[in-house]
């Protein structure tokens, strides 16, 4: 599978040590896939979102079959405000479709999201599921 990715502009700095575990391991949301091959890794450009009207395309041209967001847009606190209109946007922009997640949550982020609740508040509990951790250690 070709996969194009795009991270929340919060995190430009981070590493994507975790994003390349999850793909080079085949865990977490990345599970699903035997075989991938990254055409792309970018940000979204910072809120709200500067680059989203450009880097979806530029990634479908390069070869992108399906599009992940990383973790990190549902990690931030507050989660990314814009992160359903992302995925509307680039789902219908692109006609690719969307998955949120390039790896499960850090525990610290995930038992915080769980005392704040704000994933169930704003309505991101869906998206947030799928990237809660299989182990807890």
């Amino acid at each position: 599978m070709k996969i194009g990715i795009i991270r929340c502009g919060r995190y430009d700095c981070c590493s994507a040590s975790g994003c390349f575990s999850g793909i080079n391991n085949r865990t977490g949301p990345m599970s699903g896939y035997d075989e991938i091959e990254v055409v792309g890794y970018s940000s979204c450009g910072g809120c709200p979102g500067q680059n989203m009207e450009v880097i979806p395309r530029a990634l479908k041209r390069a070869g992108a079959e399906v599009i992940h967001l990383t973790t990190c847009f549902l990690c931030g606190v507050p989660p990314c405000i814009h992160l359903k209109d992302f995925i509307r946007l680039i789902e219908t922009d692109t006609g690719l479709p969307v998955r949120v997640g390039t790896h499960t949550f850090p525990k610290y982020y995930f038992e915080l999201h769980q005392k704040l609740g704000d994933w169930e508040e704003k309505g991101l509990m869906d998206l947030a599921k799928p990237l809660f951790p299989e182990q807890r250690e």
